[in-house]
């Protein structure tokens, strides 16, 4: 019996998750009401209630739904790869792949994320791992390894919400080479730069 609970909950959440997504794609999140939002999902509003406390906890669901999704992504790769190997392509693939998979999805929260809140998030998921391996693989210390850190995902974000935005125009496979091409070119610099460093200590 609860196991059935538990199926009837988490559809009653995917169709209003679905919902806000769909109705995204026509207007602000400030403008969809709680009442349009059951109508398209064809539940009541007092369900909804049971779940969220408004129109803007539902979005955050969506939000934590797909960086739950990017988080296993990554944690999956790095506990995969040998030590001494990077797992940053097959993580870029992945995350690309998995937004052409979800695009209606992300791409409508490209759109909201005025407040940078989805970015962010994305930024701390890739954080943890990406900085140790700075540090252990170009022996820079950590607030130099930091700085490398934000160029490298902002720019790598950047060149995810331009294809997403602009329409998918190249392949997953295309745009992970083009932009571990941006990361190799970087790693170079940063490396060449962190050596100069030490040697002039």
């Amino acid at each position: 019996m609860e196991k059935k609970a538990d199926r009837r909950v988490k559809r009653t959440c995917d169709a209003l998750q679905q919902s806000l997504l769909s109705l995204m794609q026509h207007r602000p999140l400030e403008q969809i009401t709680v009442r349009e939002l059951c109508q398209k999902a064809d539940i009541n509003r007092g369900t909804f209630y049971l779940h969220y406390h408004d129109v803007y906890e539902l979005y955050d669901a969506v939000q934590m739904e797909i960086m739950d999704e990017l988080s296993r992504t990554v944690e999956t790769h790095c506990s995969q790869v040998q030590e001494n190997e990077d797992p940053a392509p097959y993580i870029i693939l992945d995350i690309f792949e998995y937004f052409t998979q979800n695009y209606q999805a992300c791409v409508a929260i490209f759109q909201q994320d005025r407040s940078n809140v989805f970015l962010r998030r994305i930024r701390n998921i890739l954080r943890p791992r990406l900085i140790h391996r700075f540090i252990r693989d170009y022996r820079a210390d950590e607030a130099a390894a930091d700085y490398y850190y934000n160029y490298l995902v902002n720019g790598c974000i950047g060149i995810m919400q331009h294809w997403l935005l602009s329409g998918r125009k190249q392949s997953p496979q295309t745009l992970a080479r083009m932009t571990m091409a941006f990361v190799d070119d970087g790693a170079r610099a940063f490396l060449t730069l962190s050596m100069e460093d030490q040697e002039g200590n």
